[in-house]
This record gives structure tokens, C-alpha cells and sequence, in this order.
């Protein structure tokens, strides 16, 4: 199972307005900036796996991730069969739910941007 999806498109205009009130909306708090990336976060992982999303954009280009993290205590009751990272295309029967949701939620951002959704 790949650990994240990965999205790449052309856009014109700066997207963070879009991303932040899309984050705002749907429950992301905005976490931390890595390697030019703004990481966004919702859920805490008592009841759903948390979901992120992640972007930068280099000029037209952006480059967005969205992925599922699975704590230990989500892992030890699947007895492993949970992996640690999960992408949130559909397919496949390990954290079908959160896999769901966390597609459902991108999918509004990429319909916001005038992307593809997510299969």
C-alpha cells in the first residue's frame, strides 16, 4: 500500500486563500512547514485515523499529498495489518473509512481548484 497520494497540477493564482478557508471548513488545522510544504492535519486519532494534507507551489505548479497515519493502538487492534501511512485513493480493504473521509475531504479542495478528484 503506497503511503500517500500524490497530486500534481497547474494552477494559476496563489491557492493558499483556497487551501486555508477549504482547511478552515473542513476541520484542518494548519500544523507546520516542512521542505516548502504547508502540512495541514485533522483528527486526533481517538476515534479516525488523523488525515493530512500537504502542498506547495512553485509558481503555476503545485504539488499536493494527502495520506492517513495509523497509531500504534489503531495498529495493534488490526494486528498490523493497518501500516503505519496510508494514501486515501480508493481500493482495497485496510482503513477503508478514514481512507473515505480523508478522500471525500481533498476531493472538495480539488473540485475548489478545478482539479480531478481523486478516484
Amino acid at each position: 500500500m503506497k503511503p500517500e497520494t500524490i497530486i500534481n497540477f497547474d494552477h494559476d493564482g496563489d491557492i493558499a486563500p483556497i487551501v486555508k478557508e477549504w482547511a478552515s471548513q473542513e476541520g484542518y488545522k494548519e500544523r507546520n512547514r516542512n521542505d516548502g510544504f504547508t502540512t495541514y492535519k485533522k483528527g486526533t486519532g481517538f476515534l479516525v485515523a488523523p488525515m493530512f494534507f500537504a502542498y506547495r507551489q512553485n509558481g503555476r505548479k503545485v504539488e499536493a499529498k494527502a495520506w492517513i497515519y495509523a497509531n500504534i493502538i489503531a495498529r495493534l487492534g488490526s494486528l498490523f495489518i493497518l501500516p503505519k501511512f496510508m494514501h486515501v485513493e480508493s481500493g482495497g480493504f485496510r482503513g477503508v473509512v478514514p481512507r473515505k473521509m480523508g478522500r471525500a475531504a481533498v476531493n472538495r479542495l480539488l473540485e475548489r481548484l478545478k482539479q480531478a478528484p481523486i478516484p
